[in-house]
């Protein structure tokens, strides 16, 4: 299994980044290969959605052990499953709050209105303002 870990890449490629966002960082215990790395970075639109995606399996991957106790030693993956299931959380709403929203109010000005009527490639719309309004009729329907 190739794995690979170099802190100043973070940032600027997809495996050095959800490493360090999933805490895989330590190669005397690796969760992810680097080909499992890259099929998140591959399939996410940003890299912290990648690491949501490989946290959501980590918990996946602990909630199929279950908690041991021999004597005084206790291994709870349950508590793994809850960290990994958080950290894919706060992850979420972190590239939510990242991600930029455009908001656009069409109609506000005349030749914005004149721009969108003039775009060929714009499909038409299923109404308009006064489509039933026919020449010569004297009752507008417009209100």
């Amino acid at each position: 299994m190739a794995w690979t870990y170099n802190s100043s890449n973070v940032g600027s490629s997809g495996l050095a980044t959800v490493r360090m966002l999933i805490q895989d960082t330590d190669s005397g215990d690796q969760l992810f290969s680097d080909s499992e790395i890259g099929y998140y970075v591959d399939s996410a639109a940003n890299y912290t959605l990648a690491a949501v995606a490989a946290a959501r399996t980590l918990a996946m991957k602990f909630g199929r052990k279950a908690d041991k106790a021999v004597g005084d030693l206790k291994i709870t993956y349950s508590h793994m499953v809850a960290n990994y299931l958080k950290m894919a959380s706060d992850l979420r709403s972190a590239a939510l709050r990242a991600a930029p929203v455009n908001v656009y109010a069409g109609g506000i000005s005349v030749s914005d209105k004149d721009t969108v009527k003039a775009d060929t490639d714009r499909t038409e719309p299923s109404f308009y303002r006064n489509q039933f309004d026919y020449p010569g009729s004297t009752v507008s329907s417009s209100c």
